[in-house]
């Protein structure tokens, strides 16, 4: 992040360890974005917003004491401009009925929760801080031979062993490596950085997608 650039402060209140170690990881490496704090309950998500400075709460809307939305009040108390992320597998956002409804600024299902939860996030933070940019994203921009490389890059492999790997020559993998920085803005050891954090992203993408197909 740019120096001078304050990042947007998010807690996850989410009873399911699992699901919410796995979205945590999901958010980890967002720029901007900056996990303080998780809880299981809502007893323990009213003190974290209270004790915490909190910019954004996803919270679960059922939790095993009561409903996420009563974390709102409590949220506002301590930041008027807090904004709030509903996650739940049965109700939208025509079925709240919340005191505080201008805070919510998206109620998103679970099965949907990685890219949505992401998107979100990554536009609340463009919109605090438009200097802020998700290099991630930039990956979309790579052919799907680069991409090829790039997730290989990603998983430890040094152009050579790319090479044996995909049959092609240690030179015409260094001549899409060259381009893959030129397109992500970075190289040497940044872009490896990079490609590492997308193949953990595409990992627990496909282990959470798995996860909710399972019977």
């Amino acid at each position: 992040m740019s120096e001078g650039v304050k990042a947007l402060n998010v807690a996850i209140i989410e009873d399911e360890r699992m699901f919410c170690e796995m979205l945590g990881q999901s958010l980890s490496d967002i720029p901007g974005v900056s996990l303080v704090a998780r809880a299981a309950t809502l007893a323990d998500g009213i003190s974290i917003c209270q004790t915490q400075s909190i910019d954004v709460a996803i919270v679960d809307f059922a939790l095993p004491d009561g409903s996420g939305t009563d974390v709102i009040p409590r949220l506002l108390e301590a930041n008027r401009a807090a904004k709030v992320i509903i996650l739940s597998g049965q109700i939208d956002a025509r079925e709240l009925n919340v005191a505080h409804p201008e805070a919510v600024v998206a109620v998103i299902s679970k099965q949907q929760a990685y890219d949505a939860l992401r998107e979100c996030l990554t536009s609340m933070v463009s919109e605090r801080s438009p200097e802020v940019r998700d290099e991630l994203a930039l990956v979309e921009t790579l052919t799907n031979k680069e991409l090829e490389i790039f997730m290989l890059l990603g998983q430890g492999l040094r152009n050579r062993q790319i090479a044996a790997e995909l049959s092609r020559s240690a030179n015409t993998v260094m001549t899409h490596r060259k381009m893959i920085a030129v397109k992500l803005r970075c190289s040497g050891a940044r872009l490896t950085v990079l490609a590492a954090k997308y193949v953990n992203r595409h990992r627990n993408t496909v282990a959470w997608n798995k996860s909710t197909q399972a019977p």
